[in-house]
């Protein structure tokens, strides 16, 4: 048998990756961690850290933007994988159904909103949302499709006919697809007028927009946004692929507000991290509208559709949430950090706002009122839109070891999501060193001139421009 040695050859490629990833892969990401001062040779990563090849440790608050609920490479998920490639177990057999998939879509559905008796798996939170926009046509005979603006669905060409930043993921793609509009989050009365032509198969709504910034609608809009969809015959359907699996202090997000949704998109969390795989929960009656009897059974499926890899990570994953109590973890940790991020509010003029649930959290900067700071900000947003946030991000890796990053859909704010595993300990850690660094960016010429000068100087020696200095969430 010819030998493998995945080791060496991560070892010996680390220190190049970026000249690799700039020739073969995505040469924008890798200007763009070079120019921010963000690139790090990440060696390995356990629980809420990331090591680098000296062996330096970093505090994850990140978290693969809302993918690693416990933690990096959990134990049990990396033994059920491994042991189902020990066993030999069969996969993607196709003419039949493995007993883990059976059992993970069995488990799911316990554990959701009462009516979701039907699950089928896909590879991304993109598939999942496509397949919900696909059955609830199929499901009502409507063509017509709603999301709230500025939400963010995926970017395959059906949630992206739906993205509520048209301006930032559509430019170059249209024409995309047609039959699909968006309402403004978080007004019932708009939602309403769209409704009322009859024609509408589904709103697809999260429930709390991760990519706006973590933005939380009033207490009656959900509910409201439901009652709607059941008046007017319109599906109603929760994107929780960030919201999910525990990241608000309730096993879905769903539950803050009683809701019961006619489907159900799930992902990123639901293997640990390890395996793609995605998941629509739906209502009996919904599948069977889409599949109908044997004749139709196989008008929608996946090639690697309830993957035995993936099954086995998604089980473990339940299996961890459950008897690790990190669901509960969540709420009680996300109450500190939001308490916490509250009080330093108090002290920096610079933060508009603490918003979030569980550990969903966010902090939004916008411009502070004394002429120090204020000159301050007014500095790092010459050098490119969001600039500030950016400057906040980039001195928490270099001078505190902390990863973090701004929102897809609004440069001013940082989101603030680490492991649900986390504990007072990282809470402390985060919101010490978060205090520090605005200090630092309260005197216009310390912290902001510092980092902005740096940035400069990389932009010349890589000959790139300052269009924009986020980091791609692609």
């Amino acid at each position: 048998m010819t030998s493998f040695d995945l080791s060496a050859l991560f070892d010996e490629h680390l220190p190049a990756r970026l000249d690799l990833a700039e020739r073969h892969f995505n040469p924008g990401l890798a200007q763009a961690l070079r120019l921010l001062g963000l690139d790090r040779e990440y060696a390995r990563a356990e629980g809420c850290y990331v090591y680098d090849a000296e062996g330096n440790r970093y505090l994850d608050m990140l978290c693969g933007y809302r993918v690693l609920n416990l933690g990096h490479n959990h134990p049990v998920v990396r033994r059920a994988v491994a042991e189902a490639m020990e066993r030999c177990l069969p996969s993607m057999v196709q003419v039949e159904v493995s007993p883990l998939t059976a059992l993970l879509a069995r488990e799911l559905s316990a554990r959701a909103t009462p009516g979701l008796d039907v699950v089928r798996f896909g590879s991304s939170g993109s598939e999942a949302v496509e397949m919900a926009m696909k059955f609830a046509r199929r499901a009502t005979g409507r063509p017509r499709l709603l999301a709230a603006r500025h939400g963010y669905h995926g970017l395959t060409y059906g949630p992206l006919s739906l993205s509520g930043r048209p301006d930032l993921w559509q430019e170059g793609f249209t024409p995309v697809l047609p039959a699909c509009d968006t309402v403004p989050f978080d007004d019932p009365e708009a939602l309403e007028r769209a409704l009322s032509s009859g024609d509408v198969a589904a709103f697809i709504v999260e429930p709390i927009q991760g990519e706006a910034g973590i933005v939380v609608p009033g207490d009656d809009y959900l509910p409201e946004a439901q009652r709607l969809c059941r008046r007017h015959g319109t599906l109603f359907v929760l994107d929780e692929i960030q919201t999910g699996l525990g990241r608000t202090g309730r096993f879905l997000a769903a539950e803050h507000w009683g809701l019961e949704p006619d489907m159900l998109c799930l992902a990123k969390a639901l293997s640990g991290g390890l395996v793609p795989v995605s998941a629509t929960l739906m209502r009996r009656e919904i599948a069977m509208r889409v599949f109908g009897g044997v004749d139709c059974c196989a008008i929608h499926f996946s090639t690697f559709e309830g993957n035995t890899l993936a099954m086995a990570a998604g089980l473990a994953t339940l299996h961890v949430l459950d008897s690790e109590g990190l669901v509960e973890n969540s709420a009680r940790t996300g109450a500190l950090l939001l308490d916490r991020l509250r009080e330093l509010q108090q002290r920096h003029e610079c933060i508009a706002e603490v918003r979030g649930m569980g550990l969903f959290a966010a902090v939004r900067f916008s411009e502070p009122r004394s002429l120090g700071p204020r000159m301050a900000w007014k500095l790092t947003e010459e050098t490119g839109e969001g600039f500030f946030a950016q400057c906040v991000v980039m001195a928490l890796l270099r001078d505190h070891r902390i990863l973090a990053q701004t929102a897809g859909h609004d440069p001013d704010v940082l989101d603030c999501t680490p492991a649900l595993i986390a504990g007072e300990a990282e809470v402390d850690y985060f919101v010490r060193a978060l205090d520090q660094v605005l200090a630092g960016c309260s005197d216009a010429v310390k912290l902001p001139a510092e980092m902005a000068c740096a940035v400069m100087k990389q932009a010349l020696a890589l000959d790139v421009p300052l269009a924009s200095l986020q980091l791609s969430r692609a």
